[in-house]
């Protein structure tokens, strides 16, 4: 909401604005509920695309994937059957696909454990990814400024992969991404 100079509120729902209000002591520490924008990193409404991608740091230099931290706590189970919960609500509807993250290098060989947690429970539970998550790492050139934001080329390669695994699952429930 901040980003966008607070314009778009009448946009939330109940939930969301509960969302919004447990975040405000935190906004108003980060000195101003309007960001200044003066740094071109800086979020804008501006530099969302039309699918609420973040875009504008392609233009900017990379600063890599800085050091790799190691996913903290542990595997919130009772999170994991409420997801698989919902997935399958809405697999009554339409079909769902479960895509592993992107990652970096550095920061999947320093998170594997958890990664590979995560990924055993989405099998027990009959709802996997649709490839294993190691085929989603990247090297570290490819990290704009975090081990999951991603350059330019870093997103063109995860989007192709996307459209490569989709391919084939779509065309078996008769769609396509042409």
């Amino acid at each position: 909401m901040a980003v966008t100079h607070w314009r778009k509120t009448y946009l939330l729902g109940m939930k969301q604005w509960i969302n919004v209000a447990a975040g405000l002591p935190q906004l108003a520490r980060a000195s101003s509920l309007m960001p200044k924008n003066r740094n071109p990193k800086d979020y804008r409404a501006s530099g969302f695309n039309e699918y609420g991608d973040e875009t504008q740091h392609w233009a900017l230099e990379s600063s890599g994937p800085g050091s790799a931290v190691a996913i903290k706590g542990t595997f919130n189970e009772q999170f994991g059957k409420h997801f698989i919960r919902k997935i399958r609500t809405i697999q009554k509807t339409c079909s769902v696909f479960v895509i592993p993250p992107i990652y970096v290098e550095k920061a999947y060989n320093k998170n594997k454990k958890k990664v590979v947690e995560v990924e055993e429970f989405l099998q027990e539970e009959g709802c996997p990814f649709i490839v294993a998550p190691e085929a989603h790492v990247l090297k570290d050139e490819y990290a704009y400024d975090t081990n999951y934001h991603m350059n330019r080329q870093g997103v063109n390669k995860y989007t192709a992969f996307i459209i490569e695994e989709l391919k084939p699952l779509l065309k078996d429930k008769g769609g396509s991404l042409e």
